[in-house]
């Protein structure tokens, strides 16, 4: 695949999954040994990663991401985007819903393999303004079973 194809395939999970609310897509685009590195230094599999879409999608059902720049080198893709939603539904770990709005802007590093998405890094991501919209920690990553 083309760096132009990882690009649109993270692209492609982005709009498709997370934006059109198919988790489902997950078994298409992901690799079998997916990775995800979250805060604080924790690394969950494919099947952390699937509980953590869900309880996303059910506690800010109205979330949404805007791309604003993406990258593809080799099998690295970085991309930009804004994040906006309402924690109005259950499921992000063990706050229930504050009717908080979230807006932030948050760079991730995605790894591409054999047409995959192989590996996720939370790279930056403004933690405090966060804490400060939800009135809570967002900390949250589901360990693996």
């Amino acid at each position: 695949m083309t760096n132009g194809g990882n690009e649109e395939l993270i692209k492609k999970w982005i709009n498709e999954g997370w934006n059109a609310r198919n988790p489902a897509l997950i078994d298409e685009l992901f690799h079998p040994d997916f990775e995800v590195a979250g805060r604080p230094n924790k690394r969950v599999g494919l099947d952390g990663y699937k509980r953590y879409i869900n309880d996303f999608m059910s506690a800010f059902p109205d979330m949404h991401f805007e791309v604003r720049e993406c990258i593809s080198e080799g099998e690295i893709v970085v991309i930009t985007y804004r994040v906006t939603g309402t924690h109005s539904g259950l499921g992000y770990g063990t706050h229930p819903p504050s009717g908080n709005l979230l807006e932030t802007v948050v760079v991730d590093v995605w790894r591409v393999l054999d047409g995959k998405i192989r590996e996720r890094i939370n790279a930056v991501y403004d933690e405090k303004a966060i804490t400060e919209q939800m009135g809570f920690n967002p900390a949250y990553l589901p360990a693996d079973d």
